[in-house]
C-alpha cells in the first residue's frame, strides 16, 4: 500500500513517476543502480532513462532489448560474460558492472518497459548477486508500476487531445476575428497551431500557381521568414506532393529538400498537399520533428491525420485569399477603366444602375448573358411552376448562363432593380461570381439556389393575387433582400450536412462547436455571402446605411433560418403566430424562404421526382463517408437500408412537408394550390410503392 501511495502522488509526471520507480526498485532489491528502458514499438526503440541522463537506441540492443522482445527475465553474476552486455557505457562513466537482474514491465499482456538492476548490496556493504527473492520482489512491485505508467499515459493522451484541441481552435478564433485581407497573419496563426501540435522545427504553407506551374512561399506563409519559389516539377519534396496530389512522410537525408537555413540538417519531413474543390492550391510542409530530447525523429501516422485537419482548413482559406486578391486587382482595374470613384457609389452610366462591374467576372461574361435572347414560350414558361431549369444541366455554362438570363427576367418582371437602382450587369456578374462558389453537388449546387429563386417569384405572384396583407405587404426592398438571400443561402455547400462536419470534427465543425452554434454551413454561407456584398458587389449601395445594416441582418437571419435543425421550433413558432394573429414581416420572408427551399415536393411529378434522386444520392454519399470514417450512419443516409426512393419520399411529405404547407395555408388561402399539388405527389408516390411492392 505505501509503494501503491507513492507511485499515485507522482502518477501524472512522467519523468517524476519514472524517478520514483527506480528509487524504490533499487531500495526493493539492494541495487546501486537502476536503468529503466521505456519500450516504444511504433519507433522500434528503447528509451533509456539512466542516472546520469536518457539515451534511445534500437530495441534490439543489449539485455535490455533481449527482455524487451522475448519477456524473459536475466540475471547475471558477471554482465561481462554475456556477450549480449553492452560495456560502452562502463566505459563511458568508469562504473563497473558485475551483476545484473534484467526483468520485463508488462501490462495486459504487453510489455511495456525493462527494468535493468545493477550490484547487489548486501547487508555488509559487499557486493552480492541478486536472488530469486529479488526477483519475486521485482515482480510484484512491477505490476504497481505497470499500473501506473499505464495511468500516466493515459493522463499524457488526454493532456494531447486537449492541446490537439487548443490548436486547432486558436487559430480558428483567431482567424475569426481577423480581416481577410491580413492573409499573413492569418496563415501564420495557423501555422503556429501546426507547428505546436506536431512539434515540427519548421512549417511551410506552399502556395500552387497553375498558370506558372510553381509553388511560393513568403513571410507569414512559413515560420523560418523566408520567400522562396520553386517550380512544381523539380525534385524538391514540395514539388512532388503538389505533381501526385499524395502524402510523402520522409525520414533520412537523401533527397530532401534543401531550404536556406537547414541545408543539409534537415532529417525529417512531412508534406501533404491543400486541395480545394479536388485541385491542388498548394502543399503544407513540416520540416524535422523533434522529440523530447529536442532530437530530430520522424513524422508519425497522428501527425499526419493532425495535418490532414489544418490542409482541410488552408485549403478553404487558400482559395478565399485567392478571391480576394482577384476581387481587388480586378476593381481596381475595373475603376480605372470606367473611371469609377468609390466615394460616390451611386454615380450612374445611363438611364439607371451603378457605373462598376464587379470583379470576379469578365465583361464578356455579362454580355454573354445579357445578350441571350429569350423565346416567347421561355418568358411565359419561367413565371409558371412548370418550369424546369433541370432541362439546361447538359449545356454546361451555356445553360447557367441561359438561367442566369431567366433570372434577371424575374427579377426585372418584379421591378426590384429600378427599387434598388442595381443595373442588370451588376446583378448578373453577382450571380456569376456565386455560381462560382457552389460546388458541383449532387443536390445543393448553384441549380437547387436558381431553383429556390424561382419560386420566390412565384410566391411574390401567388401572394399578390391573394387576400391584401396590409401592414404585412413586403416592400421592394424587402423582397429584392429575399431574393439575394435566395441566390446565396447554400452557396459553398459541400453535399455534406451539419451533422457529418460535427461528427467527424472538420474544422468547421470544430469552429462551430467552438462559438456553440451548430448551423455549421449557415455561417458558412453567411460568410461567402456578406464577404461578396461588402466587397465587391454593392447590392444595397442605395439603401440608407440603418437600411443597409437592417439588409445586412435580414439576410443573416434567413439564412440562418434554413437550417433543418431548427425547421421544428420555425414550424410551431409560426403556427402560434397564425393560430394568435400575431404573424411578423420576418416570419413572413422567414417561411418563404423554407417554402422555397422544400419547394421540389410541390412541383409536376416530373421535376419533383428529379429532385428526390437528387437528394437522396447526396444523402447515400453523405452515408458512404461516414461508412469510410467509421461512424455510425442513420438509415436514411444508408443506401443499403434506405434503397426505395418512394418510401423515403412519403417519409418525407408526412413529416415535414405537408405540416410546412398546411400551416402556409392556414396564414394565407391564396397558397392553397401548392398544397393541393403536394397532396397530388402524394398519392403518385404511393402509387409507385404499391407497383414495386407489386
Amino acid at each position: 500500500l505505501r509503494l501503491a501511495h507513492t507511485l499515485a502522488s507522482v502518477a501524472h509526471d512522467q519523468q517524476a513517476l519514472l524517478g520514483t520507480i527506480m528509487a524504490l526498485a533499487k531500495d526493493l532489491t539492494s541495487a546501486d543502480r537502476c536503468s529503466f528502458f521505456m519500450v516504444d514499438t511504433a519507433r522500434q526503440e528503447l528509451r533509456a532513462h539512466l542516472e546520469h541522463g536518457c539515451i534511445r537506441m534500437p530495441i534490439s540492443s543489449g539485455l535490455a532489448g533481449h527482455v524487451a522482445l522475448t519477456g524473459e527475465s536475466i540475471n547475471l553474476r558477471n554482465a561481462y560474460d554475456d556477450p549480449r552486455f553492452n560495456k560502452k557505457i562502463d566505459r563511458e562513466t568508469g562504473y563497473i558492472t558485475r551483476a545484473i537482474l534484467c526483468c520485463p514491465v508488462q501490462y495486459e499482456g504487453q510489455i511495456v518497459a525493462v527494468a535493468q538492476l545493477v550490484n547487489k548490496i548486501n547487508a555488509d556493504g559487499t557486493e552480492g548477486v541478486f536472488t530469486e527473492r529479488d526477483q519475486e520482489m521485482w515482480n510484484t512491485f512491477a505490476t504497481y508500476a505497470a499500473v501506473s505508467l499505464r495511468n500516466c499515459r493515459l493522463f499524457d493522451d488526454l493532456k494531447r487531445e486537449k492541446q490537439k484541441y487548443l490548436a486547432i481552435v486558436d487559430p480558428l478564433q483567431t482567424l475569426c476575428a481577423t480581416p481577410l485581407e491580413e492573409s499573413s497573419s492569418v496563415m501564420s496563426s495557423i501555422l503556429k497551431g501546426v507547428q505546436k501540435l506536431t512539434r515540427a522545427q519548421v512549417c511551410y504553407i506552399w502556395e500552387s500557381a497553375d498558370e506558372a506551374r510553381q509553388l511560393t512561399t513568403k513571410p507569414g506563409f512559413n515560420t523560418a521568414g523566408e520567400d522562396i519559389t520553386i517550380g512544381v516539377t523539380t525534385a524538391s519534396l514540395a514539388g512532388q506532393v503538389a505533381k501526385s496530389a499524395g502524402t510523402i512522410n520522409q525520414h533520412s537525408s537523401e533527397g530532401l529538400d534543401v531550404l536556406s537555413g537547414f541545408d543539409s540538417s534537415i532529417k525529417s519531413v512531412l508534406g501533404m498537399p491543400i486541395l480545394y474543390n479536388k485541385r491542388v492550391v498548394g502543399v503544407v510542409q513540416l520540416v524535422n520533428k523533434l522529440d523530447d530530447d529536442n532530437q530530430v525523429c520522424a513524422f508519425e501516422s497522428e501527425d499526419e491525420s493532425t495535418l490532414q485537419q489544418f490542409a482541410q482548413f488552408a485549403g478553404i482559406t487558400i482559395n478565399n485569399f485567392r478571391i480576394f486578391d482577384f476581387v481587388r486587382d480586378a476593381s481596381k482595374s475595373a475603376m480605372s477603366l470606367l473611371n469609377f470613384s468609390p466615394a460616390t457609389p451611386t454615380s450612374s452610366v445611363g438611364d439607371s444602375g451603378m457605373a462598376f462591374v464587379p470583379p470576379g467576372t469578365a465583361l464578356d461574361a455579362i454580355r454573354d448573358v445579357q445578350n441571350i435572347e429569350l423565346s416567347d414560350r421561355e418568358k411565359v414558361l419561367v413565371r409558371t411552376i412548370h418550369f424546369d431549369l433541370n432541362v439546361y444541366r447538359e449545356q454546361g455554362q451555356d445553360g447557367i448562363n441561359k438561367i442566369i438570363r431567366l433570372l434577371l427576367e424575374l427579377f426585372e418582371d418584379l421591378g426590384l432593380l429600378a427599387e434598388v437602382d442595381v443595373s442588370p450587369q451588376l446583378l448578373i456578374s453577382f450571380v456569376l461570381a456565386v455560381c462560382d462558389q457552389y460546388k458541383d453537388v449532387f443536390y445543393h449546387s448553384f441549380y437547387h439556389a436558381a431553383d429556390v429563386v424561382h419560386f420566390l417569384y412565384l410566391l411574390f405572384k401567388l401572394l399578390d393575387a391573394g387576400p391584401d396583407l396590409g401592414n404585412l405587404t413586403l416592400t421592394k426592398r424587402e423582397m429584392f433582400t429575399l431574393m439575394v438571400a435566395g441566390i446565396v443561402h447554400d452557396v459553398g455547400h459541400m453535399g455534406l450536412n451539419n451533422s457529418y462536419h460535427m461528427k467527424t470534427e472538420s474544422p468547421m465543425g470544430v469552429f462551430s462547436s467552438a462559438v456553440g452554434i451548430p448551423s455549421v454551413l449557415e455561417m458558412h454561407h453567411c460568410n461567402i455571402a456578406i464577404h461578396m456584398l461588402s466587397t465587391s458587389f454593392p447590392l444595397f449601395h442605395a439603401f440608407g446605411e440603418l437600411e443597409k445594416r437592417e439588409a445586412y441582418k435580414l439576410l443573416i437571419d434567413l439564412i440562418l433560418n434554413t437550417d433543418m435543425g431548427k425547421h421544428g421550433s420555425l414550424h410551431s413558432a409560426w403556427k402560434d403566430m397564425v393560430e394568435t394573429k400575431s404573424v411578423t414581416k420576418i416570419a413572413i420572408m422567414q417561411m418563404m424562404l423554407k417554402t422555397a427551399d422544400l419547394s421540389n415536393v410541390c412541383k409536376p411529378f416530373n421535376i419533383a421526382k428529379f429532385w428526390a434522386v437528387a437528394i437522396t444520392e447526396e444523402f447515400f454519399y453523405q452515408g458512404d463517408l461516414e461508412k469510410a470514417h467509421g461512424l455510425e450512419v442513420i438509415p436514411m443516409l444508408d443506401r443499403q437500408q434506405n434503397g426505395e426512393l418512394a418510401a423515403g419520399q412519403l417519409a418525407f411529405l408526412n413529416f415535414v412537408a405537408l405540416g410546412h404547407y398546411n400551416a402556409m395555408v392556414a396564414w394565407n388561402p391564396a397558397l392553397k394550390p401548392l398544397l393541393d399539388s403536394v397532396e397530388a405527389n402524394k398519392v403518385k408516390w404511393e402509387n409507385e410503392l404499391t407497383k414495386r411492392q407489386d
